[in-house]
């Protein structure tokens, strides 16, 4: 065993590797990917010392690491819990890990993903200049063809304690609560809806079914037609409402295939993704039609408050 890895003692459920995603690649066939959650990824990095677009691991439900060297590591999501060792330490700031330690990660919320940064360089491929895992395109990962972290996995690189400790406090942290809707900017297709059918979905409250995962979330909840049902395919953004032929609102993730031939509504506005991606089936979610100049105001505004937090 390498003196400077980490290995995994026990996965449950699904825990891959994630960075800031395939930016470019889409033209190609390549899907975006990246973390779902990208506030909490992003202050994970921040918390341990890390650059922008550092590896990161993405837990649903329990993960538990082995730790061969010291660390300084972080861990953010919404309802995560961090044991050490079987002694429950605080998330969303930095922690030191000694060397022989075992961590815990998992979520109150099962079906809710938490962030888990490790101080240091990965050695971890990259394709198309990402590391990040997806599955369905045997893409990514440690051995860079897509598998999700097993059993006795070994993640190796040159990771090493900080020098000095970082708390984002809890008036701080990213709002994670549905009870506001998510702000959706209309998109030219819009126009394949009646003004009855935009009127139903935007004043409407939806279900989060239980078909939910990286490559997008199916609702449940009013029916919605367009009178366009045939079109030719385009790409896909991230957030897209897409409304096929049930009615029922598939919004597309960071998995989501590069192109689609369902009417879109619009999409959901960027600095909104992180709360949908930390619902889980059940959930209830509603939507606000959003002006774009307003959602690119709202998205500047989000950004400086984040750079100003994580300043130095």
């Amino acid at each position: 065993m390498s003196n400077n890895s980490v290995s995994v003692e026990h996965t449950q459920m699904r825990s891959i590797i994630v960075d800031g995603g395939r930016t470019s690649g889409q033209s190609e066939g390549f899907c975006e990917a990246g973390a779902m959650d990208d506030l909490a990824y992003n202050f994970a990095n921040y918390l341990a010392a890390n650059p922008s677009n550092t590896p990161a691991l993405e837990v649903m439900g329990s993960l538990t690491l082995g730790f061969h060297c010291d660390a300084t590591i972080a861990v953010c999501g919404p309802s995560c819990i961090l044991l050490i060792d079987g002694q429950q330490s605080p998330c969303w700031r930095s922690v030191t890990i000694k060397r022989d330690q075992t961590v815990t990660i998992s979520s109150e919320r099962m079906g809710q993903r938490a962030y888990v940064a490790i101080h240091g360089q990965w050695d971890v491929p990259t394709i198309h200049g990402s590391a990040c895992t997806v599955i369905r395109e045997q893409l990514g990962g440690l051995s860079g063809t897509g598998k999700a972290l097993a059993n006795k996995d070994k993640i190796s690189g040159e990771f090493s304690l900080t020098g000095g400790q970082r708390e984002l406090p809890v008036h701080q942290r990213p709002p994670y609560s549905l009870a506001e809707p998510l702000d959706v900017v209309s998109g030219y297709q819009s126009g394949a809806f009646s003004d009855y059918g935009l009127a139903l979905f935007y004043s409407s409250e939806y279900q989060v079914s239980p078909q939910c995962d990286r490559m997008g979330y199916r609702l449940s909840g009013p029916s919605i037609s367009a009178n366009s049902k045939v079109m030719r395919s385009e790409g896909i953004n991230l957030g897209s409402v897409q409304v096929p032929g049930d009615g029922q609102p598939i919004i597309m993730m960071r998995d989501r295939q590069t192109l689609g031939g369902y009417p879109k509504i619009g999409a959901v506005a960027a600095y909104d993704i992180y709360r949908l991606a930390q619902s889980v089936p059940g959930d209830v979610i509603s939507f606000r039609n959003v002006d774009m100049n307003n959602a690119r105001g709202n998205w500047l505004l989000k950004q400086r408050i984040f750079s100003n937090l994580t300043k130095g």
